[in-house]
């Protein structure tokens, strides 16, 4: 079908199948009463020259007959081969010689547990099959179809005890086998930033569940890798952001295959992660963790292009479209990716670890005594809007702020600074690793935050974890990461007379300060990286057609954490 939907291959339809000639065979979805419908008009069946459309009632209500077995229905022969892999009955097998199609009929028998060795499994993990019943018909055309023939595999991936495509109503239990994952990111250490700790944890998570997973990352010339998941590809620097690494892959690369690829960003990698799922025909998520469009002065021209011709906007529509699941940490997002029409994204906040954090070691006091002692925390880049939080400091005669990170707008802030006069009471540490990173949080009072494009603002959780009120700007993802009252206050983008007041406010009233503390430290602890792990693998168990009503249990040992100095 020339029209193609992203999100379908929901559980009861029919499943859209490749052949090994490369040609694609449509699927539609089946209701009842819609089984063997009449002939399709001649509109319709003239591409099927090349095509077979095949369809069939996967064991629904009213779609098995009284053998169990599988009336297969093909409106055209095709010179494709359209083969059904799995455990197949051998004894009751049914060829289809004309169009190349082979259908499996009978109930379960002797050698249904063996492999076929007949059949490619086109990269399925070995021991998973696939069993057809019901009946095979073809009706009208589908409207629409997936892109690849993954939705077959996808209903492979369960457990021996249980048949590959089921509809997924009628597989009460069943577990995935431990996967192979590619975690895709253009950011990664020695980076420090909101992605790659999610990614970092996330990895961290997945392994102790059993499955292997690579993050396949830029390569630093000075990153000596001591995390047994990290995978470089080839680098160079990017000339207009001379600390940043572009990665620059080739096919040589990619020689390790994957159940399932997961990517973070959509640059190289990303694209790259993606072009190879569609290479190895594997699902794709996504996960939408930054507002690319607030990025595009980081190339030269792009801003003006960007606002006379939404370019920007129109090319990552097109990438998240064709993903087979968009993941976005905070609902905040979900605007911006439908406005991309990314049908049916799902929500899952980024996580940090509590204990590392908690178990940071002392530090030396950064902050003079008898001031009152200010936090921020980020990349020093135009889009995290340190320039307000020194111009907030400006109008806070007593407090000293200290500025964790570095980046490509730390000279302009120390000018900045100079210019209010403020330049003394600020304190610019550069980058610290994470596991010294607590400790400045336990020292802090308040924690300031002006950026109005995150898409989550995983500071605010690490300040909030730590119990330290905080007043940040809410905007996008900002406005889900604070109780509002409860844990701090948020702002209108750019007041700063706001920021303010509330840091004056709190600073003033030790009461209120504690009252907000102690909410900070309730709200913060909402997301764990455990059960953050457990709703992307719902998304997995999603998209490769698994349920996951067993859930993973938890690792026996204890998980290893994100720690950017070892």
């Amino acid at each position: 079908s020339p029209s193609r939907e992203p999100g379908e291959g929901r559980a009861g339809q029919g499943v859209f199948v490749e052949s090994p000639g490369g040609h694609h065979l449509s699927r539609r979805s089946l209701q009842q009463g819609e089984v063997g419908g009449g002939a399709p008009s001649g509109d319709l069946m003239s591409p099927l020259s090349r095509r077979a459309h095949v369809f069939w009632n996967l064991l629904g209500e009213g779609g098995r007959n009284q053998q169990g077995g599988a009336d297969l229905c093909l409106r055209k022969r095709s010179k494709g081969l359209l083969e059904f892999v799995g455990r197949a009955n051998r004894n009751s097998e049914a060829q289809v010689r004309g169009a190349g199609v082979t259908a499996v009929q009978g109930t379960k028998g002797p050698g249904a547990d063996e492999e076929r060795p007949d059949a490619p499994n086109r990269g399925m993990p070995s021991g998973h099959g696939a069993t057809v019943a019901g009946r095979v018909c073809g009706g009208r055309s589908p409207p629409a179809a997936p892109r690849h023939a993954s939705h077959v595999r996808r209903r492979m991936l369960l457990s021996s005890d249980a048949s590959a495509f089921l509809p997924l109503r009628t597989v009460q239990a069943s577990r995935m086998k431990p996967l192979r994952i590619g975690l895709f990111t253009d950011t990664f250490l020695p980076d420090q930033n909101g992605i790659v700790t999610s990614v970092g944890l996330l990895s961290d998570e997945l392994r102790a569940r059993g499955h292997h997973v690579d993050v396949v990352a830029p390569f630093f010339p000075e990153q000596q890798d001591t995390r047994p998941d990290v995978r470089r590809a080839p680098s160079v620097r990017y000339i207009f952001l001379p600390t940043y690494r572009l990665a620059w892959p080739t096919r040589r690369d990619f020689e390790q295959k994957y159940d399932l690829i997961h990517t973070h960003t959509p640059l190289t990698l990303g694209l790259a992660g993606a072009r190879l799922a569609r290479k190895w025909d594997v699902p794709h998520v996504a996960t939408y963790h930054t507002h690319i469009e607030a990025y595009t002065h980081y190339v030269p021209g792009l801003t003006l292009l960007q606002k006379h011709t939404r370019v920007v906007t129109r090319l990552m529509g097109l990438y998240y479209r064709r993903a087979d699941a968009v993941i976005t940490p905070t609902a905040a997002m979900l605007d911006v990716t439908r406005e991309m029409g990314v049908r049916n994204p799902v929500v899952i906040p980024t996580s940090v670890e509590p204990e590392v954090l908690r178990s940071a070691p002392p530090v030396e006091n950064p902050w003079p005594a008898g001031t009152r002692r200010l936090l921020t925390v980020g990349r020093l880049a135009r889009e995290k809007r340190f320039d307000l939080v020194l111009d907030t400091l400006a109008h806070l005669p007593d407090a000293h702020l200290v500025i964790l990170g570095e980046g490509p707008e730390r000279e302009h802030l120390v000018r900045h600074a100079e210019r209010l006069g403020i330049a003394p009471r600020v304190s610019f540490l550069g980058v610290k690793p994470w596991t010294e990173i607590g400790a400045y949080y336990r020292l802090a009072e308040l924690f300031l935050f002006a950026s109005d494009t995150e898409t989550q603002g995983l500071v605010l959780q690490e300040a909030q974890l730590m119990g330290v009120p905080v007043v940040a700007v809410g905007a996008r993802g900002t406005l889900s990461g604070v109780a509002q009252g409860r844990s701090g206050y948020l702002v209108p983008p750019g007041d700063v007379a706001a920021l303010t007041r509330h840091a004056r406010a709190i600073l003033a009233d030790g009461q209120l300060w504690r009252r907000l503390s102690d909410g900070a430290r309730a709200f913060g602890a909402t997301w764990t990286p455990g059960g953050v792990a457990e709703r992307v693998l719902d998304v997995y168990a999603s998209v490769l057609g698994v349920p996951r009503e067993i859930p993973f249990p938890e690792a026996a040992s204890p998980r290893s954490t994100l720690a950017y100095d070892r």
